[in-house]
């Protein structure tokens, strides 16, 4: 969680999605395959794109993690 750059100061919060790469990575793989993507990509799993979509649903009354796992096998 963080707070607005305006005046304001209103608190923010966003989903971020962490994957564990494994043990023994190539980093300059990994780095390439980072940036921005559009939300409907094909690049990026959909079960990931509905957990960061950041919308508060019924009856959410504030933004909240997840807690389900995610795995690249």
């Amino acid at each position: 969680m963080g707070v607005g750059s305006r005046n304001s100061h209103m608190p923010a919060a966003t989903r971020v999605e962490f994957l564990y790469l494994g043990k023994q990575i190539n980093i300059r793989e990994v780095l390439g395959g980072c940036g921005l993507f559009k939300l409907n990509t094909k690049l990026v799993d959909s079960n990931i794109i509905a957990r960061i979509n950041n919308e508060i649903n019924d009856p959410e009354y504030m933004l909240r993690a997840y807690d389900t796992y995610y795995s690249i096998s």
